[in-house]
């Protein structure tokens, strides 16, 4: 009788329970009762197989239940193999193309329920053997891609309280990896460019599916529209290595871009161990400038980390102290200026289609680091130089890539890039002016024709009623009036 079989199979009598069930198969093969305790038994020994890592017992029980065909409103047969082909897939850490191929191959015609989470772990499972599978995108094919759910779309938290990227992320970036890997195939690059891209359009929080779309454009030779396009990832992944070391190969070699790229990834304090691609580019680049101090550090930098890790040396790392000037140059004792050099470049290419503003500096806070300015409008503002490579003096010009104000911090701006001037881009924020102080009587403020001078300035400078000076003045504005003047903020005394 199948309870018989039941028992004998829960009981963990797996052998006896087979032999039951192929006797009760004997007696009557039509019996849908017997079939299905048949099917439990070898799912038992799937089950067993798929605890023990044992893929060869595995598959000849799948490929058992699967010659079957038993019904398809089997459901919650089906639903338990699924689950157990993909825990054997997910869970096995030695499983080869060829047994991937098996799997495939006998379950692609069993009944599944689409909607079922069953289905989604399923090609969760396979996506993570994506890499080492060739066939992986017949399998996508397969499992169709119209049957991801809305939460398929979504992060998803495990117990440890860490967030894993979607399912639908996942999947299209193995996919994308395998229209990235040789040799090129222009029309499935294309596709694959499309499909990315829309998917991007409608969850942009899906970062690295910007990334690898960026990497197909790239591959492509598209290189202006993936410098636009990689932009906004970059500026979120500024402080990763990679990001930039991938922004730079969007330039053309030799270019001061490319190399400030290649510094700034250097800047963003990656082991050593993970950066040897970058300094190798890197070194390339300087020995084409003829900077071969520099090179041959970046190149040592590599080398001395590979024999810390205990790797081994390739046919390249020997081409390099093959050379005839790696033997008569010293290495510098570090490149952290040159880095610093470039920094400058590096952040106006993060931030390139952000228009610049000219601004004239109309005070400074030493003490926060920080300072006032004047914006063309005229608009005042302020903001911190905390981490600018300079420090801006009252009345200097710049150009200035700014982040616009929170509406609860009027005039706190952030200052993305700033470099120096030219006067004459600042002639209605900005003036010269000449002639005798007039020092307002019983008071400690003087003016220049129609300039305030400060009180501070007149102390600096000791000024006298009738001195002759020269003065640099900005466009302020003052609170009290509410009404826009000039206010010198650096004066040069004359001789009289």
């Amino acid at each position: 009788m199948p309870k018989e079989v039941t028992r004998l199979r829960k009981e963990g009598r797996l052998q006896e329970a087979l032999q039951r069930a192929r006797q009760l198969m004997e007696q009557d093969p039509e019996d849908i009762w017997h079939k299905r305790a048949l099917a439990w038994v070898y799912y038992a020994f799937m089950k067993q197989a798929a605890h023990d890592d044992d893929h060869g017992r595995f598959v000849d029980n799948l490929n058992n239940l699967s010659a079957m065909q038993m019904p398809a409103d089997e459901n919650v047969l089906y639903k338990n193999i699924a689950w157990q082909v993909g825990l054997l897939v997910h869970n096995s850490r030695n499983m080869g193309a060829n047994m991937l191929d098996q799997l495939f191959e006998l379950i692609r015609d069993l009944p599944f329920d689409r909607q079922e989470d069953y289905y989604g772990f399923l090609l969760r499972a396979f996506t993570g053997k994506a890499a080492e599978w060739p066939r992986y995108n017949e399998f996508v094919d397969w499992w169709g891609l119209a049957n991801l759910r809305p939460a398929d779309y979504q992060k998803y938290r495990t117990e440890t309280g860490r967030f894993i990227m979607s399912l639908a992320e996942q999947v299209y970036i193995a996919l994308a990896k395998k229209v990235l890997a040789p040799p090129a195939e222009p029309d499935r690059m294309q596709a694959m460019l499309a499909e990315l891209q829309a998917l991007y359009d409608q969850h942009p929080d899906m970062d690295y599916v910007l990334y690898y779309a960026a990497q197909i454009m790239l591959a492509m030779e598209r290189r202006e529209e993936f410098r636009s396009y990689f932009l906004p990832f970059l500026r979120k992944k500024r402080r990763e290595f990679w990001a930039w070391h991938l922004y730079a190969q969007a330039w053309p070699a030799g270019s001061d871009e490319c190399l400030a790229c290649l510094c700034r990834s250097l800047m963003c304090g990656a082991p050593a161990k993970f950066t040897g691609k970058v300094k190798a580019m890197l070194a390339g680049e300087l020995v084409a400038r003829g900077n071969l101090a520099a090179a041959k550090r970046e190149y040592q930098d590599v080398l001395d980390t590979i024999a810390q890790e205990g790797w081994r040396y390739g046919p390249t790392h020997e081409l390099w102290q093959a050379q005839v000037w790696w033997h008569t140059t010293a290495a510098t004792d570090s490149n952290e200026a040159l880095y610093a050099q470039f920094q400058p470049l590096a952040d106006s290419l993060l931030f390139a289609n952000i228009p610049e503003e000219t601004l004239v500096v109309t005070d400074l806070n030493t003490r926060h680091q920080s300072f006032g300015f004047v914006l063309p409008g005229p608009v005042t503002g302020h903001a911190s130089y905390k981490k600018l490579a300079i420090t801006p003096q009252p009345g200097d010009v710049y150009r200035a890539r700014l982040k616009q104000p929170p509406r609860d911090k009027p005039g706190h701006y952030v200052i993305y890039t700033m470099s120096a001037a030219d006067d004459s881009m600042a002639a209605d924020l900005r003036k010269q002016v000449s002639g005798p102080a007039s020092l307002v009587a019983n008071k400690n403020f003087a003016f220049i024709d129609d300039v305030f001078v400060p009180p501070y300035l007149v102390q600096q400078a000791g000024l006298q009623d009738g001195d002759s000076i020269e003065a640099t003045a900005v466009k302020v504005y003052n609170k009290k009036k509410k009404a826009w003047g000039w206010q010198a903020v650096r004066l040069m005394p004359k001789k009289a």
